[in-house]
């Protein structure tokens, strides 16, 4: 099954922007679509996606500081072209006319190749930049949280049950690798093409010297249920983060979500207090160095260390009366900064209907803005 963009065009309506589903199949054709490419900028304090559900937004991914993909619930997939200014829509229908949940995309160095895992094993790869998107069999009905490329072809999905699936080609066949462990994998991290750390729950580690084919299993000093792990490229330093510590099964509010450091490519690790976070999650982590780096989380706060993860500065905080976790962070070649995550609870009765969070920033993290806005079918271009 191959899925590509149909024709797109634009509307902004005084700050809001709308979006209906992708129909049809077919290469999106660029060069018809001049909007998409020049067209004028917007900031928007949110994006409104117009009679569609709440959409969940899980990772973010940019291969130049034009070109950028998100993935989340029901299938969803946005992609840019013009460095956010706008964004397409498109809905991945997996066999059986399931639109399952997609958690994670990632491409390799050259920005040609990409992969999309999801719920219930679900895998989508592109050979062509991210135009087209294929259907691959992963083999397995566990949900896939991470995804990764090692290689110009080689790419590790890690998941559920302890789940660890490898590709030599691109993503269009996979093969289950032991992980020597049960326990759910939730993000995982290379540093070389050989090295490479996957973490999940219960402060699981495994790490792996062979790129992916066979992993070591330990654990963090202070039990705490991982969801992010980033290994410093050309490196031996890497950081993993989650939740709370917990105590008798419970997170414990009263000591700060951990910052977990290692400087041996995940043989030991040992525990910073990071003082970003005292209640909650951190969801992602992406470092620019071996001491620099991002860290997002529950709460709709963005944080930066220069030293390290020892210390942690907030540059960025939600609005007043708004509640939304923020669930993935990258910065694009270039240099800008990209967040995604939840919808804000600010609406009557929970979630806003429609709303998709998506931030950035240009200096750093001293500035933010919801810049750009998503396009709609049926509409002509300007």
């Amino acid at each position: 099954m191959r899925i590509g963009w149909s024709r797109w065009g634009v509307l902004g309506i005084a700050g809001i922007a709308t979006v209906g589903l992708l129909g049809g199949c077919g290469a999106y054709p660029a060069a018809l679509h001049p909007s998409w490419e020049t067209g004028h900028e917007q900031v928007l304090s949110k994006y409104q996606v117009s009679n569609q559900p709440t959409t969940w937004l899980y990772s973010v991914r940019f291969t130049s500081a034009a070109r950028g993909f998100a993935v989340g619930d029901s299938g969803t997939l946005l992609a840019t072209g013009n460095g956010g200014r706008h964004w397409r829509r498109r809905v991945l229908h997996a066999q059986g006319g399931l639109n399952e949940g997609l958690r994670s995309v990632a491409f390799n160095q050259a920005g040609t190749d990409g992969i999309i895992v999801g719920n219930s094993g679900t895998i989508w790869y592109s050979t062509d930049k991210g135009t087209t998107w294929q259907q691959a069999s992963s083999g397995t009905q566990n949900d896939l949280e991470a995804v990764t490329f090692t290689g110009k072809a080689t790419a590790v999905a890690v998941g559920d049950n302890g789940t660890i699936l490898k590709s030599g080609d691109g993503g269009a066949s996979w093969t289950a690798e032991p992980s020597g462990t049960s326990i759910d994998l939730r993000a995982v991290s290379f540093a070389s093409p050989a090295d490479g750390v996957a973490v999940g729950d219960h402060g699981v580690i495994a790490v792996t010297r062979d790129g992916g084919t066979s992993w070591s299993v330990s654990f963090t000093p202070v039990e705490a249920w991982l969801r992010t792990v980033f290994m410093v490229p050309g490196t031996g330093v890497g950081y993993a983060s989650g939740t709370n510590p917990f105590v008798n099964g419970s997170p414990q509010s009263a000591h700060p979500v951990p910052v977990f450091v290692t400087k041996n490519g995940g043989r030991t690790w040992t525990q910073e207090s990071s003082g970003a976070m005292q209640f909650g999650w951190l969801t992602s982590l992406y470092f620019t160095g071996p001491k620099t780096g991002y860290a997002v989380g529950t709460g709709g706060q963005v944080f930066y260390t220069a030293d390290g993860g020892k210390n942690w500065k907030t540059v960025f905080t939600q609005a007043k009366g708004t509640d939304y976790w923020l669930e993935s962070v990258t910065v694009a070649p270039g240099g800008a900064v990209w967040v995604v995550g939840t919808p804000s609870t600010s609406g009557p009765g929970g979630y806003q209907t429609g709303v998709v969070t998506i931030l950035k920033s240009t200096d750093g993290g001293k500035s933010w803005t919801s810049a750009g806005h998503l396009m709609r079918p049926g509409m002509a271009t300007s």
